[in-house]
């Protein structure tokens, strides 16, 4: 008996150490031992890595095995707000396939990860059902691009599955077929293994922004979402446990000539029966939408042929109910708002219709649904300079508009505030929750944590420069360069995305604001225009929040 268990036990060993300590890692590239990611992918065993650098690659990525890692030239490089190098770059297949990147589903390939990428569907109109990339259950898909594609971006989802820090740009309808998503998932999560769709930049869009399917478990926070066709974010219809936080939407469009106005920054699409519930909405920014946020619902408009009568709408049916005709200019599909739905602290400014709309709300008769109406409680929103008012009828006003826009970084500390609460539990109003000299979010950024004192390994609080290179250590510590090595400092970047680079800008707003107009000779990697000891990348970041008062683009709260 002794023996088979010690026999066992080097087997057990023996199969750690091949899953694990054993894992390979291929390399991919002109001149390296395989030539394709296929290839490469055909070779690896369970949790290998694989290395791609920049290149084309027209090939259909599909993984078959968990937790293999493939990481592109740009591995953990913010697509929207940080420079990139040269990119390995997926395209189409000829003829396409359904899916250009399909990490898997299910337990057959859980756990994979792929980092650093452009995907770019070369504006072919092939549609017809496509995706970009899909992700499923334990997955990463993060610091990606996908661009350029007449489908859906980026879909898939599932328990554990993280879809972030990618930058989705121009999903386009090319082929005829409505309905082109940025991220439109299919599987929501489990309780306590959430999908998270967490800080990507959407932008150009031709309809939703963001859109989970009929699904639940699932977060949507800290995400930039700009030029959609219909909405921003449209939350599915029968999804509970839901968390909308902290995202900027803005120019959502007013699309197919519809004047029902069914369209928002933010879409609660509840049918019938509508089971939705338990959905919290909070520290969103909403500007330039139809609607703020929006309910579900369908305006007589004599525009749709399937409701169209002579003087109105006929009747219809949906999810198994029949409404009634009405005359033109009435609701007629009625609005659900979940039970246990919290809409508090969010910003819905310069919309054409409502901050939130909820009119025609579900009646006694609708459905066969027997209590009244309705209404919804939204609490401390700011709410402002929308066509037709803050709220309509059905929700309560008791809103209480903050005074100045709610979401920010209330104590200057580098975390937003919506942040603090959800996803770190500390005080958005304590900078230095624990009192030992480093702000909250370098401590994070250092790999402490600012609630219990954990040290974090340098540097030395205050604004020191250890090395020399004219960066504060503590400057260094969160862009993440050496505050030991002069030769590691932060590099030029383009915080407003205006195609200069920064210490162009630096330069440029000087002299506007500043009167300097002579010229002068700089460096252009290490240049102090103001001769205040601090070159110009940290500058600038202090320019553009001080006197263009840009949000979204500064890596540092002003401080004068």
């Amino acid at each position: 008996m002794r023996g088979k268990g010690f026999l066992t036990a080097i087997v057990l060993v023996l199969i750690a150490c091949t899953t694990g300590l054993f894992a390979a890692t291929l390399n991919v590239g002109a001149g390296k031992p395989y030539a394709t990611i296929s290839a490469a992918l055909a070779d690896a065993g369970v949790g290998d890595t694989i290395i791609v650098d920049p290149g084309t690659y027209a090939e259909a990525i599909k993984v078959t095995k968990p937790g293999i890692k493939i990481y592109g030239p740009n591995r953990d490089v913010e697509p929207y707000t940080q420079n990139r190098g040269p990119e390995a770059v997926i395209v189409h297949t000829t003829p396409p396939a359904t899916v250009m990147v399909d990490l898997g589903a299910g337990a057959t390939a859980a756990g994979v990860e792929f980092n650093g990428f452009k995907i770019d569907g070369e504006n072919k109109a092939i549609q017809t059902g496509k995706t970009a990339a899909q992700a499923g259950s334990d997955d990463i898909f993060a610091y990606n691009i996908v661009t350029n594609f007449d489908g859906k971006g980026v879909g898939g989802g599932g328990p554990n599955c993280q879809i972030a820090h990618n930058l989705v740009t121009n999903i386009i309808n090319l082929s005829g077929t409505g309905g082109n998503t940025g991220i439109h998932t299919s599987t929501g999560g489990t309780a306590g293994a959430t999908l998270k769709i967490i800080y990507n930049t959407l932008i150009n869009i031709n309809y939703a922004g963001i859109q989970p399917g009929n699904q639940s478990y699932y977060d949507v926070m800290g995400n930039n979402i700009q030029n959609t066709g219909r909405h921003g974010i449209n939350i599915g219809s029968n999804s509970r446990f839901v968390r909308v936080i902290g995202n900027r939407i803005a120019n959502v469009n007013y699309q197919d000539n519809r004047t029902d106005e069914d369209t928002g920054g933010i879409r609660a699409y509840c049918n019938p029966p509508f089971i939705n519930s338990d959905i919290e909405i909070a520290y969103n920014t909403v500007e330039n939408a139809m609607n703020g946020l929006h309910f579900r619902g369908s305006m007589c408009d004599e525009t749709r042929d399937e409701w169209n009568g002579v003087d109105g709408c006929n009747p219809f049916s949906a999810g198994g109910c029949t409404y009634p005709g009405v005359l033109k200019g009435e609701y007629q599909h009625p609005m659900g708002i979940p039970p246990n739905m919290t809409v508090h602290d969010n910003n819905f400014i310069n919309c054409l219709n409502w901050g939130i709309n909820a009119f025609r709300p579900i009646q006694p008769g609708d459905c066969g649904y027997t209590d009244p109406p309705v209404v919804l409680d939204a609490q401390n929103n700011y709410i402002e300079g929308n066509i037709n008012g803050d709220v309509s009828t059905t929700v309560t006003q008791n809103n209480n508009p903050a005074a100045s826009i709610i979401l920010g970084d209330s104590d200057g500390d580098g975390i937003d505030d919506w942040e603090e609460i959800y996803i770190y539990g500390t005080d958005p109003n304590d900078a230095d929750q624990d009192n030992d000299g480093v702000l909250d979010g370098v401590q994070l950024k250092l790999g402490g944590d600012p609630k219990n004192g954990t040290p974090a390994p340098g540097p030395v609080p205050g604004p020191g420069d250890s090395d020399g290179d004219g960066y504060y250590d503590w400057y260094e510590a969160l862009v993440g360069t050496s505050w030991t090595d002069k030769n590691d400092y932060p590099k030029l970047g383009d915080i407003n995305k205006n195609g200069v680079i920064d210490n162009g800008d630096a330069a440029i707003v000087y002299n506007f604001v500043l009167g300097k107009i002579e010229g002068f000779g700089f460096d252009p990697d290490r240049m102090d225009v103001n001769q205040d000891g601090v070159v110009n990348n940290l500058d600038a970041n202090i320019l553009f929040n001080k006197f263009l008062g840009i949000a979204g683009y500064s890596i540092l709260p002003y401080r004068p």
